[in-house]
């Protein structure tokens, strides 16, 4: 799967402009992205279970979603559901029915008894199947995130997202969909591009409205980012990640002290302070070796470190790999 060449902006150096939220928002970066319009007519069910995450938008009528224990919810036109780290081997099924379905194709035989071309990441492709009963209309996107190991934004959040049209709108998704599969012209050079930019703009709305509306019930920084005295930190930490950071400063900044301030921020976080430091900065510099030709030693000064050497540990630590064997494996695993 070849990257796409845009250019992020890893946010290594010190940002006073931004809130918690943009920065959270500005380091989720796609590195590359497919999009089908699927057109399913009842009766039909649909096993799906791909490594990379993927979203579903319904655009008209509606489908029933359901997991391996057979929990099913309904999505009607302008609903989402976003899986940002793909299955991981848990499989879900998408169907006409609120029933769980008995029978299935999976979503590698739709594509081949479809007859459409192989699914790739340069063409927008339109898929019809089905009964030819009532007719559900989806848009969905399937993505790769910059940071394989998806650092402590994405590990953070839950497996499956929804995203109710209430809370979203259907403004942005109709632009989409008229833009991408009537006036994009894929059959000319550089629509890979535009398609990963437009899976990036429809992924910080989704993640963005998820946050705002549900965080505040969640773990992690969408909890933290409803604390104030907690979100105050995370901005701190996000703002400058190569300030000398302790639980003493931290806390000062959110004007507790060091023992408060620690508790509650594992209480609210799951992690301690300084884990998340290290987590947060491993993530920058994941990004910063990946898409940059940035050194390991401009990159253990950028992100707070004394040395190479104590960067370097960290690193290895929180991967399993050197930045050089991170790097390398990084760059294999594109074909």
């Amino acid at each position: 799967m070849k990257l796409s060449t845009r250019s992020p902006n890893i946010p290594i150096e010190p940002n006073s402009k931004r809130d918690f939220l943009d920065d959270v928002l500005s380091s989720l970066l796609v590195a590359d992205s497919a999009v089908v319009f699927f057109e399913f007519t009842a009766p039909w069910a649909i096993k799906i279970e791909y490594e990379v995450p993927i979203s579903c938008t319904v655009v008209e009528g509606e489908l029933w979603l359901s997991d391996q224990n057979r929990v099913t919810q309904c999505f009607r036109a302008g609903d989402t559901f976003v899986l940002p780290k793909g299955m991981r081997g848990k499989p879900y099924y998408i169907s006409s029915s609120e029933e769980f379905p008995q029978s299935w194709i999976t979503a590698n035989e739709l594509f081949d008894k479809g007859q459409h071309i192989p699914f790739n990441l340069s063409d927008p492709q339109h898929i019809s199947w089905g009964g030819g009963g009532s007719v559900v209309r989806i848009f969905s996107f399937a993505f790769h995130w910059f940071d394989q190991c998806y650092g402590p934004l994405i590990d953070t959040l839950p497996e499956l997202m929804r995203i109710n049209v209430e809370d979203a709108g259907t403004t942005l998704q109709n632009l989409m969909v008229s833009f991408l599969f009537k006036e994009a012209h894929p059959e000319q050079s550089g629509f890979g591009s535009i398609v990963a930019q437009t899976a990036q703009l429809f992924l910080i709305h989704a993640i963005r409205t998820f946050a705002v509306t549900y965080g505040s019930d969640r773990e992690g920084w969408l909890k933290g980012f409803s604390d104030p005295r907690i979100a105050k930190a995370l901005t701190c930490i996000h703002r400058d990640p190569g300030n000398k950071w302790s639980v003493e400063t931290l806390g000062k900044a959110t004007g507790m002290s060091r023992s408060v301030f620690s508790k509650r921020f594992t209480e609210v976080m799951g992690e301690s302070p300084m884990d998340y430091v290290c987590a947060w900065r491993m993530h920058l510099a994941r990004l910063a070796l990946e898409t940059t030709d940035t050194t390991v030693t401009a990159l253990a000064q950028q992100l707070g470190y004394q040395s190479e050497a104590a960067f370097r540990t960290a690193f290895r630590k929180m991967t399993g790999q050197s930045p050089k064997e991170y790097s390398k494996s990084n760059a294999s695993n594109l074909p």
